[in-house]
């Protein structure tokens, strides 16, 4: 979903129009790269009327400000722009879950044991096989047993 959100909003913004590149005071990074702000030239070729696409996309929520090239004022703009974009959870500062943090149970979907989300055998368990619980009682429930180690009796 954001990248297709980033290809529809990069196609809108610059495709098949006349853009400019302002190259950074050091235009190439450590790797070699090109380092430049992407300017859309308006039709009448006004330059006080061009449109920063970077910025664009940071108010989207679709990029993040990170400053490389730029002076320390327009990162501060930038940045105000991240900000405003996470405060409307917009594009992918929408996609934070609330749920992130593990339960404190967990169990791998092919075993009858359950662990604590902080044991050494949990940690091992493949996120795709993982289930997690937010009680012992929850798990016990669905039949699973605790882990001799970090759940004795």
């Amino acid at each position: 979903m954001r990248v297709a959100a980033l290809m529809l909003l990069n196609i809108a913004l610059v495709e098949g129009k006349r853009v400019r590149l302002r190259l950074a005071p050091e235009p190439l990074d450590i790797h070699g790269r090109i380092v430049a702000r992407v300017l859309v030239v308006p039709e009448n070729g006004n330059a006080a009327e061009e449109t920063d696409a970077c910025a664009v996309l940071v108010k989207e929520g679709l990029a993040k400000a990170l400053g490389l090239g730029m002076a320390q004022e327009e990162y501060q703009e930038m940045k105000a722009l991240e900000n405003e974009a996470k405060a409307a959870k917009a594009g992918i500062w929408g996609l934070e879950n609330a749920n992130t943090a593990p339960k404190p149970y967990c169990a791998a979907d092919k075993t009858k044991i359950y662990h604590r989300s902080t044991c050494a055998v949990a940690r091992h368990i493949a996120p795709a096989n993982l289930h997690q619980y937010d009680t012992a009682e929850e798990a016990e429930a669905v039949g699973l047993k605790p882990c001799g180690k970090c759940l004795p009796k």
